[in-house]
């Protein structure tokens, strides 16, 4: 009985996304490589460049599709890919 117990609390544990669902894309900026992400927890709007941290996760690379975030915990280097859906897309060009 315990066995299955402790299966199901890792399971969930485990089967939960990296980042909590709790952080969003809002916008791309493609030619600064920057990304507007929210936190939809605190409501709380940051803008990062490739490299810089938002939180506990440092933004490792910004695509027109995805963000990936990775944070160092421990030992252990936990990544993460946020989508990006295409309605959801805000891509802005800057002159140059």
């Amino acid at each position: 009985m315990y066995k299955f117990v402790l299966i199901g609390l890792l399971v969930s544990l485990y089967g939960l996304p990296a980042y909590g669902q709790s952080l969003e894309v809002l916008g791309v900026k493609e030619n600064s490589k920057e990304v507007v992400l929210l936190d939809k927890d605190t409501g709380l709007e940051s803008v990062a460049k490739q490299g810089q941290k938002v939180g506990v996760w440092r933004v490792v690379e910004i695509t027109r599709d995805h963000v990936t975030l990775a944070r160092l915990e421990g030992d252990t280097v936990f990544v993460t890919t946020i989508p990006i859906p295409a309605k959801q897309r805000i891509i802005i060009e800057v002159p140059k």
